[in-house]
């Protein structure tokens, strides 16, 4: 048989190559984009649903919350399976469910701050009821369910016999009266805005048109780890200017306009949120770049496998 013939003939089936071909690997800017915008999607929405939609929807937050984690979980699963029965994923899921559980993390701890400091007090504020033209010689049992406390025009500080407890930081509070007198029932408060019995200058005290009173709310956190703190001070003031104090006094901070100090509490909230996103951003991207080389390596190790 000829050259040109042995050229054109088929080969035998038994003589044939199997295919070597490699697939083509990811390119490096999608690879990039994967590690950047995976955990950080897992931040932002996280962190959004904690700091924005709790307590007021908790059951909607832990629930979308519980689906990331599960999600993360299931990537982690996937790419135990990869690696066990010789998958060739389009980029590594081992680091990208490690760099999405760390995300969750680093969010879920921001978040929890920002929502204890901000948006749970604004909610407090905003769900709870509000009295106005209050006396301050009513009986403070009366105002239990209150977040906002609208005094009458006679009711002033009594900065001259106000009190500061040192434990740590310094607890202020000056009594809350009018000119009747008598025993008394609310404290304006606050903390380390005053000296041990003068000078007090916590928030709005100082301002002689200030008539308003945002509640220390004792059964929320952090106020109620300073609320003990807070009676101390207020029986060492009774005992220092011999008036009486009722059982359970109410702590207010004294305010020109509450709703400006709600607003300002979702202000923070946002400001907190947007920086941190941008921070975490900045940080998948230094990641990415960093891991990039390694991403590499990895993909050309699965190919060869």
């Amino acid at each position: 048989m000829s050259t040109a013939d042995a050229r054109a003939a088929p080969a035998e089936v038994g003589e044939m190559t199997p295919l070597t071909a490699e697939p083509k690997p990811q390119s490096e800017k999608v690879r990039q984009a994967a590690i950047i915008l995976t955990p950080f999607t897992v931040f932002f929405f996280v962190s959004l649903s904690i700091i924005f939609f709790y307590p007021s929807a908790s059951f909607f937050v832990i629930s979308f919350n519980l689906f990331v984690l599960l999600a993360i979980v299931l990537l982690r699963m996937y790419s135990s399976a990869s690696q066990k029965y010789g998958l060739q994923p389009f980029w590594p899921y081992q680091r990208l469910s490690a760099l999405s559980f760390c995300a969750f993390c680093v969010a879920v701890m921001i978040s929890v701050y920002a929502c204890l400091h901000y948006t749970e007090a604004a909610f407090q504020y905003e769900s709870r009821r509000v009295y106005r033209n209050v006396s301050p010689t009513q009986k403070p049992t009366a105002f239990v369910d209150a977040s906002i406390i609208e005094f009458s025009a006679s009711t002033f500080v009594n900065r001259g016999q106000a009190v500061g407890f040192k434990n740590h930081d310094v607890y202020c509070v000056a009594p809350v009266q009018d000119h009747n007198g008598g025993e008394v029932n609310f404290f304006a408060a606050g903390k380390n805005c005053c000296q041990s019995r003068v000078a007090i200058t916590c928030d709005a005290v100082g301002d002689d048109a200030a008539r308003t009173g945002m509640v220390m709310l004792a059964d929320t956190w952090p106020a109620s780890l300073d609320h003990e703190l807070f009676e101390e001070a207020a029986k060492m003031a009774a005992a220092d200017y011999g008036f009486e104090v009722a059982e359970r006094p109410i702590f207010v901070t004294w305010v020109n306009d509450a709703d400006t100090v709600i607003d300002g509490f979702h202000s923070r909230a946002v400001t907190y949120f947007v920086v941190w996103n941008l921070v975490y951003g900045i940080i998948c991207c230094i990641v990415a770049y960093a891991l990039s080389g390694r991403v590499h390596d990895d993909l050309k190790r699965l190919r060869r496998k």
